[in-house]
């Protein structure tokens, strides 16, 4: 009896805890970056609490990405190791102040944090940005990538876990790696290793090389695809 009091007892501190942090991000108004789970969408807002919902401000062309009973999530600010997973309820709501939120159940407990940081950003539409192998004369397409990570398309359903088809196997290392931009920029990498398979992709955990420029190079990258993403959803409200 004693060992189930103290398991309800921190599932109760855990959202008093959590429901501390909506209201100190409500009064303090800071901003989070939230992620859209599936559709690797980020944008920077404010959220409110009232009553028993999370209202979360929409940026302008935030439209069909949002689905009711689907999930966003954004790192606690100031503390790395905390995530808040959100299921959305109402997609789209207007408020009478003419502003446009989305509504969100508010959680009992903090989520378990992604395997990607969640600086992810989509880049299925780039056709030169690709992952190579010089050595073993391969190259994949990029689909997502982060300053830790990236996924790979290697075709097929990527679920039956065949290294000779997909040419990776979970949780090897391979080096002598790196990412092109194009034709004109590399960032060279030191470390690979294949995390997890799934719908004809593999999760990717790499490691920059040391003493070189492309750390830079990647943050610059990364920096322009949210310059272009925030852009892009501006732009689809016009």
């Amino acid at each position: 009896m004693v060992g189930l009091k103290k398991i309800l007892s921190f599932g109760d501190s855990q959202e008093r805890e959590l429901r501390n942090l909506l209201q100190s991000l409500h009064q303090d108004k800071t901003p989070i970056r939230l992620e859209i789970e599936e559709a690797n969408i980020h944008f920077y807002t404010v959220l409110s609490v009232r009553r028993n919902m999370v209202v979360v401000a929409k940026p302008p062309g935030l439209q069909k990405e949002l689905k009711r009973d689907g999930f966003v999530r954004f790192r606690v600010p100031g503390d790395s190791g905390k995530e808040v997973r959100l299921t959305v309820a109402v997609p789209h709501f207007n408020l009478l102040s003419g502003s446009y939120v989305f509504l969100c159940d508010i959680p009992k407990e903090f989520a378990e944090p992604s395997r990607r940081s969640n600086d992810r950003f989509n880049t299925s539409r780039f056709k030169n940005l690709v992952l190579a192998f010089p050595s073993l004369r391969r190259q994949y397409r990029i689909v997502d990538i982060s300053l830790e990570g990236c996924k790979v398309y290697v075709g097929g359903n990527g679920n039956g876990g065949d290294e000779e088809k997909n040419g990776f196997s979970l949780g090897e290392v391979l080096n002598h790696a790196k990412i092109t931009v194009g034709s004109k920029v590399e960032i060279d990498l030191e470390a690979v290793v294949p995390r997890s398979e799934f719908g004809g992709t593999v999760g990717i955990q790499f490691q920059i090389a040391q003493g070189s420029e492309s750390r830079k190079y990647l943050s610059h990258f990364i920096k322009s695809l949210e310059s272009s993403e925030q852009q892009r959803l501006h732009a689809e409200a016009e």
